[in-house]
């Protein structure tokens, strides 16, 4: 064989490898040899994140522990940890933290129940009727059609208002 015969061979083989390689890795980041130590870092500052939060929330959210490790039951083990839970949020609530997590889902109840009337209110918004313009004085006629005639009174028929939301539908007449 000839030698470009050959290198063409092994240049074709390397791009299957490179290609294979490629898609075993696909989704996965690599990193080189000599970041180990920056790896290690990274994941020493998550663990301290989550210890963090963890404790936050223990103390402030004392309610949901307890309702966590009502699902640990069934063993000598989970219940010590309920006992231990309730405890806790006996403390928490003797020293009124829980009142933070309170007032803030009170807080956002109240945010979420709340009228637009509501918030206007609260702001200092006067509601404004928004009136369509109409500086010339003219009808306003709708966009198809002929103009709506106008009603005669007439005294036999009483006007009768509805009691509740009235839906309106248009019939074509043909």
């Amino acid at each position: 064989m000839s030698f470009a015969l050959e290198y063409r061979k092994k240049l074709q083989q390397q791009e299957r490898e490179a290609v294979r390689a490629a898609k075993a890795n696909e989704g996965f980041v690599a990193t080189p040899a000599g970041d180990v130590s920056d790896t290690r870092r990274n994941g020493r500052r998550v663990l301290a994140a989550l210890v963090i939060a963890g404790g936050v929330l223990s103390v402030f959210n004392s309610g949901a522990l307890v309702r966590y490790t009502q699902d640990l039951a069934g063993n000598p083990l989970g219940e010590k940890v309920i006992e231990l839970s309730e405890r806790w949020h006996e403390m928490m609530q003797a020293k009124q933290v829980t009142r933070v997590v309170e007032e803030i889902r009170g807080s956002l109840t109240m945010a979420r129940e709340a009228s637009w009337r509501d918030l206007t209110a609260r702001l200092g918004i006067r509601p404004t009727q928004a009136q369509p313009e109409n500086r010339d004085g003219f009808k306003v006629v709708p966009a198809r059609g002929d103009a709506p005639r106008e009603a005669e009174p007439d005294e036999k028929r009483k006007t009768v208002a509805p009691a509740g939301p009235v839906m309106r539908a248009s019939v074509e007449r043909r």
